[in-house]
C-alpha cells in the first residue's frame, strides 16, 4: 500500500481529488477507488498521476544523480 500512499499524497499535495484522476484516465471513480484498495499502479498510472498534479516521476540514486521518467506521448 505504500505506493497507493504515495499516490493519495501527491494528489493532496497537488490540489487534486480521486475524481480529478479518474477523470484524467477516462475512467470511473469507482475504478479509482478499486485501485486505491488493491494497491497496484502502472507505470503510465504513476505518470498520470505526476502529470495531473503537475510532478514528476523519477529514480534517484545515493550519488544524487536521477532519472526523469517523460511521459512517452508527450
Amino acid at each position: 500500500m505504500r505506493m497507493t500512499n504515495a499516490v493519495l499524497t501527491a494528489l493532496s499535495a497537488g490540489g487534486k481529488s480521486q475524481g480529478d484522476l479518474a477523470e484524467a484516465q477516462n475512467v470511473s471513480k469507482q475504478a479509482i477507488s478499486n485501485k486505491i484498495s488493491r494497491g497496484t499502479w502502472s507505470g503510465k498510472e504513476l505518470l498520470d498521476v505526476a502529470k495531473l498534479t503537475g510532478s514528476k516521476l523519477m529514480f534517484e540514486f545515493p550519488d544524487g544523480s536521477k532519472i526523469v521518467i517523460d511521459d512517452p506521448e508527450e
